[in-house]
């Protein structure tokens, strides 16, 4: 059943104060609270169902997940101490699974790094891919062999073919408030140097002012999809291949996710709201595995696990002071 969110949400749009202040708790949490309890910063699947989570200490994890309250998990690797992280995503290049993991370093400069590392063995490419300024949200394209990802302000929408590791600007996002999270829904299979001609189309979140802004690679075209949405914090574009893929968004100023389903010519469908229970307040990542769905939560310093029709089944705190070899969650 489709839920008319346009007219129920128009107020978000308004509410400038409530995310301003919702921003100032997420910086806070990101700056501050780094280093103390682990805080689960992004989510993505493993090729073998299970759940690769970047956390705030900077620790990667594989996180085994069922209905039930039991799970399992094991460290994968570490980022390099005085990175925090901010964004991952998983890619498939040359037959190998990597794990691109988005950070920026705790000195407050402004710059970026993108982290690639194999899966399952964890070893690191080098040399990292350096980036000139802050980046918000990455994600990979398939049909292009390339990450995507948004620069923190301006909306600068930046790409990296996994062939060369050139760093091209293929646009811009003028009227965004604040640059959030970054899906990719993929397009046309391309070879290096001919992403321009996949048809890929990248939705990236406010995270200031609310709305999803559509920009399609081939065309160059900017469009702000969803108006009246809340602040956006995390993004999944799922079934990309599909022929209608779905959106999920989260709306942190209700605390809650909006499927979104995705038209041929690119617009917007919002679906009834899921994860509406009162288990969310500052999601970070979101995961659809096999058997359940994930959140990660900024400010409940947990994973929030529902079952496949949003109906919440528990949720897993990270272990403080964990040994530095072994997974906190």
């Amino acid at each position: 059943m489709l839920q008319s969110y346009g007219v129920r949400a128009k107020s978000a749009q308004s509410s400038a104060w409530w995310c301003l202040r919702l921003l100032a708790s997420l910086l806070f949490v990101a700056n501050v609270a780094w280093g103390q309890s682990p805080i689960p910063v992004a989510l993505d699947v493993l090729p073998g169902g299970g759940l690769a989570v970047v956390d705030s200490t900077g620790k990667v994890s594989e996180v085994t997940l069922s209905k039930s309250k039991s799970h399992t998990s094991r460290l994968l690797f570490t980022l390099a101490a005085g990175e925090s992280p901010v964004d991952m995503t998983l890619g498939q290049f040359n037959g190998q699974y990597y794990l691109f993991v988005l950070t920026r370093p705790q000195d407050g400069s402004d710059r970026g790094t993108i982290h690639q590392f194999a899966y399952p063995s964890g070893t690191e490419v080098k040399p990292a891919i350096g980036l000139s300024e802050v980046v918000t949200g990455i994600d990979y394209d398939e049909s292009a062999d390339a990450l995507y990802y948004v620069s923190s302000h301006g909306g600068r929408l930046f790409r990296t073919a996994l062939c060369d590791r050139s760093i091209v600007l293929v646009g811009s996002l003028p009227d965004i408030g604040k640059s959030g999270p970054l899906g990719v829904r993929t397009g046309r299979v391309s070879g290096c140097g001919q992403a321009d001609k996949s048809g890929s189309v990248l939705y990236v979140g406010d995270a200031l002012n609310g709305a999803i802004f559509e920009y399609k690679v081939t065309e160059k075209t900017v469009a702000k999809v969803s108006k009246y949405i809340g602040a956006v914090t995390a993004e999944l574009v799922a079934r990309k291949n599909a022929n209608f893929p779905t959106l999920y968004a989260s709306d942190s100023t209700r605390h809650l996710i909006v499927p979104f389903a995705i038209q041929h010519n690119g617009s917007l469908i919002a679906q009834t709201w899921v994860a509406q229970d009162g288990h969310l307040n500052s999601p970070s990542g979101i995961a659809l595995l096999s058997s359940v769905n994930v959140i990660s939560d900024l400010v409940r310093s947990s994973l929030v696990v529902y079952d496949p029709t949003w109906k919440f089944l528990y949720e897993i705190k990270g272990k403080e002071e964990s040994a530095s070899a072994i997974s906190p969650w």
